[in-house]
């Protein structure tokens, strides 16, 4: 039998379902992350804001080691899309946290 094949009861994980680790030692559960991300996310909707470029949220994702949001501008040119590559820094300084990477790809900065 595969371990693929094997039924997910027999799987214990070593941290408990719902809990999130920090990178400084400490934890996270679920509705302080939901909470986070939601701060994060008003964030850099202001700094695109202020910064004239008008966007829309198309939500938020948490990796092993990364929180990626990912949004649309509605108007996206191409200066617009050379404006919003610069704004990492300004991200970075609104979210509290950093590296900040602003990239483009299909469509989605």
């Amino acid at each position: 039998m595969s371990i693929l094949a094997q039924p997910l009861d027999r799987y214990t994980p070593a941290i408990p379902t719902g809990v999130f680790l920090l990178s400084d030692g400490g934890a996270m559960n679920t509705e302080q992350l939901t909470k986070q991300m939601g701060m994060i996310e008003r964030a850099i909707g202001r700094v695109f804001y202020n910064n004239r470029l008008h966007i829309y949220l198309l939500g938020g994702v948490q990796g092993p080691h990364t929180l990626t949001h990912a949004l649309r501008l509605y108007e996206p040119t191409a200066q617009n899309l050379a404006k919003a590559g610069r704004l990492g820094t300004a991200v970075e300084a609104a979210i509290g946290d950093s590296p900040a990477r602003i990239y483009n790809e299909a469509g989605i900065v």
